[in-house]
């Protein structure tokens, strides 16, 4: 509702606003959360357009960025933009104590500085171990980092997904940080569809 006042000035300022509101899960609505506002509802009169993001509409966006049927896995590239600390530390949680499949090319991007405090932590050594290498300072879609890849790479990022068909000449399969892991240690492309269900 703070919002409101903001955007309804652009509005009648014609200036250009980009406005993203957070909202409890809708499965919870009714049962858990009964402090709901339609939000869609109040920022109709004062936008030009106003949506409910639903699974649907990710599993669609998910859809149209993945560019391969082909569940033959040649690479995982993860980080676009930079990967920061609590990232790795999810993807250090996910891997645990498995490998990325030998036949598997795993690339993290991330920025210097998070590169110099996963060095003090310890965590580039492990990555390295489990088959993950790190590129600093760039994206595995602009800069020639990435090995011969035989099959689709699999992202995390909607960036990517987008470039590197382009760029690189991959077909892409897109999915969460989590199917992207599995299908590293798989080997295969891999999705847990229950990521994208609806609630």
């Amino acid at each position: 509702a703070n919002l409101v006042t903001g955007v309804a000035d652009a509005n009648m300022d014609r200036a250009p606003v980009l406005a993203l509101t957070g909202q409890g899960g809708t499965f919870r609505l009714h049962k858990e959360s009964h402090q709901v506002m339609d939000v869609v509802g109040m920022f109709e009169p004062i936008t030009k357009w106003a949506h409910m993001i639903t699974a649907a509409d990710l599993r669609a966006a998910r859809d149209r960025l993945t560019t391969s049927t082909n569940a033959k896995l040649g690479a995982i590239s993860l980080g676009t933009p930079h990967y920061s600390v609590p990232e790795f530390a999810r993807l250090i949680e996910l891997l645990g104590d498995r490998r990325i499949h030998p036949d598997i090319h795993a690339y993290v991007n991330t920025g210097r500085s998070v590169a110099h405090e996963l060095d003090l932590r310890g965590w580039s050594t492990r990555l390295a171990d489990a088959g993950v290498q790190l590129v600093t300072d760039t994206c595995t879609y602009i800069t020639p980092v990435m090995a011969d890849i035989h099959g689709t790479a699999m992202t995390d990022s909607a960036k990517w997904a987008y470039y590197a068909p382009g760029n690189l000449g991959l077909d892409v399969a897109f999915g969460s940080v989590e199917d992207c892991v599995e299908s590293a240690v798989r080997g295969e492309v891999v999705r847990d569809e229950g990521v994208w269900a609806d609630a």
